[in-house]
C-alpha cells in the first residue's frame, strides 16, 4: 500500500481544496434511492450475505475513484492512496451495540468474500469498538437495516482533514416491482463536488444490475 503526496501548486483541485479546508471547511452529505433491483436474489444464487455483497460493491466504487482514496498523512497533508479497504460494522444483538471491522480489499468477489468470511469468524462475535487492529487506509460504511430512512447527515467534529467518504444504506424496500436501496453518502467538500457524490449512486446501480 503506497501513499501519495499531493503537489499544491500543480494539483488542479488546489483552489477548491483551499476555500474547503481552510475557515469554510465543510462536509456534505446526499440521500437517495438506488435501484438495485436483482441484487438481493444475485447475492442468494451466489451463497453470499447480502452484507458481504453490498461492502464488495462499495469497495469497488471506492477503488475506482482517486477522489474517494484520498486521506492526509501525518502532518495533515492530502494525498491518496492506492488501495482502500472497507471499515464496516457489526451489530452484537445481545448488548445492542456494534464493532468496527475491516477486511482486505480485492477486486475478485470471491478472493474478497473469503477475506469477509475469515474476518467474521475471527472477530465477528468479538465485542469492542475497534476488534481487528486497524490500518490507516479504510473508508467507513455502515448498515441501518431496520428502516428505509428518507435522510441521512453524521456531524463530523471539529477534524478538518477526514476526507474519506462515509456510506450509509438503509432497509431495502420495493417500490413499482423496484428493489431500491436508501444510500446516505457523506464526503468532504475540499476532495469531492456534487458531480463525484452523484457518481457514487449511479456507478452503485450500475454494479448492482451487472453483479
Amino acid at each position: 500500500m503506497a501513499f501519495h503526496k499531493l503537489d499544491l501548486d500543480t494539483w488542479e483541485r488546489r483552489e477548491h481544496f483551499a476555500a474547503y479546508s481552510g475557515a469554510t471547511a465543510c462536509t456534505y452529505s446526499m440521500t437517495a434511492d438506488v435501484d438495485i433491483t436483482g441484487l438481493p436474489e444475485a447475492a442468494r444464487r451466489r451463497g453470499a450475505p447480502f452484507h458481504a455483497v453490498l461492502v464488495y460493491l462499495f469497495s469497488r466504487i471506492v477503488n475506482a475513484h482517486r477522489e474517494l482514496r484520498m486521506a492526509a498523512d501525518e502532518d495533515g497533508a492530502p494525498g491518496w492512496h492506492d488501495v482502500m479497504h472497507p471499515s464496516y460494522t457489526v451489530f452484537h444483538p445481545d448488548d445492542e451495540t456494534f464493532s468496527c471491522l475491516w477486511t482486505e480489499y480485492d477486486e475478485d468477489f470471491d478472493a474478497f468474500l473469503a477475506n469477509w468470511r475469515s474476518d467474521a469468524a475471527q472477530y465477528g462475535e468479538q465485542h469492542g469498538f475497534c476488534v481487528k487492529p486497524p490500518v490507516s487506509n479504510c473508508f467507513n460504511f455502515s448498515c441501518i437495516p431496520w428502516v428505509s430512512f428518507t435522510g441521512m447527515n453524521l456531524n463530523l467534529s471539529a477534524d478538518r482533514s477526514y476526507y474519506p467518504p462515509i456510506f450509509t444504506v438503509g432497509k431495502y424496500h420495493i417500490s413499482g416491482g423496484r428493489c431500491l436501496l436508501p444510500l446516505a453518502v457523506q464526503v468532504h467538500h475540499a476532495v469531492c463536488d456534487g458531480f463525484h457524490a452523484a457518481r457514487i449512486f449511479s456507478d452503485l446501480e450500475t454494479l448492482a444490475h451487472t453483479f
